[in-house]
């Protein structure tokens, strides 16, 4: 496989338990023998191919139709937006998604390498102890609990809220 300067490749790998297995004759495991394969997938016509929670931050918003997600080591990606995207957390759409929101979408890549997306989720950053997780025993994840609640996911020093 071969992938251009600033393109995007990717690559299914299979993992074939069922065949994997090697079983005497009453079923009992013997060993195992891994069946795996690897297959390029070609872009955007594979079926496969699918990017699920790219992460980043928004460096530039044009609404109505895209946005720029720049991940940790730099690289940035159009990320285009249709009107069946679902938006979710700190914007509700396009239109008030904020440049530097912490983003995640999930969406097929294009020939272009532009990412046409159906979700976005949308965070803020603030210092870890700040906000109240949902109790999942006590409630749903649709039914917070106390006045500022919201869903964290923690990285180092910092909290991502969606609010």
């Amino acid at each position: 496989m071969t992938v251009s300067t600033n393109g995007l490749g990717g690559l299914t790998i299979h993992f074939d338990l069922r065949n994997s297995l090697v079983t005497d004759g009453t079923g009992n495991i013997t060993s195992v023998n891994p069946m795996i394969t690897f297959r390029a997938l070609q872009v955007p016509s594979d079926p496969d191919w699918e990017i699920d929670e790219l992460r980043g931050t928004a460096v530039s918003v044009s609404a109505p139709n895209s946005f720029v997600l720049q991940r940790v080591g730099g690289r940035q990606f159009t990320i285009d937006v249709k009107g069946q995207t679902g938006f979710d957390g700190l914007a509700s759409s396009i239109n008030n998604l904020p440049t530097g929101a912490l983003v995640e979408v999930s969406g097929k890549p294009q020939q272009d390498s532009s990412i046409l997306t159906d979700e976005v989720e949308s965070y803020t950053a603030v210092p870890c102890g700040d906000c109240v997780e949902y109790d999942p025993v006590e409630r749903s994840r649709d039914e917070p609990r106390a006045r500022s609640s919201c869903r964290t996911m923690v990285s180092g020093d910092m909290c991502f809220t969606r609010q």
